[in-house]
């Protein structure tokens, strides 16, 4: 049960990361997608699902506090912009 809900975890947190680390890899831009992608791949090589898991896991739970962080700083600076004369 435990290996399936990591394996089940991995595919659906760790997909998104391998696919944009290939698209990176074809477009010539490294990002950290291409770093994470590579420890995911090796830890399910390894047979180290839950560390796979967690890898993936962390990285999308990073990119979800970037883009809250990302939105209130702009909704910020846009009312700053709205109240300068």
């Amino acid at each position: 049960m435990g290996i399936g809900l990591a394996l089940a975890s991995v595919a659906l947190n760790g997909f998104p990361i391998i696919w944009s680390a290939v698209g990176g890899l074809i477009k010539q831009r490294l990002n950290v997608d291409e770093l994470v992608a590579l420890a995911i791949i090796a830890n399910l090589l390894e047979g180290e699902f839950l560390t796979a898991a967690v890898a993936s896991f962390v990285m999308v739970l990073g990119s979800l506090i970037e883009a809250a962080t990302t939105d209130n700083a702009r909704n910020a600076i846009k009312s700053l912009i709205k109240i300068s004369p």
